[in-house]
């Protein structure tokens, strides 16, 4: 999946281009709050749940994170 970032200088022109994104099925439209800053290293929450129905232990991960050879 690949994501792209698109800016609309004109907004009456806006409602147009969702409205053709949205006709697509393959294309999801993502909204973001103008007033957030983005984070340049992402964001620390689109990652949370990721080790959900892992079965791994918080010493296995240290083990692993402090091998040396």
């Amino acid at each position: 999946m690949g994501t792209i970032k698109v800016k609309i200088k004109d907004r009456k022109k806006l409602r147009q281009f969702l409205d053709l994104l949205n006709d697509l099925d393959y294309v999801e439209v993502l909204t973001e709050n103008s007033s957030r800053k983005e984070s340049k290293e992402g964001d620390f929450f689109s990652i949370a749940g990721m080790w959900e129905n892992r079965d791994i232990s918080l010493q296995e991960i240290r083990e692993k994170a402090w091998r040396r050879k």
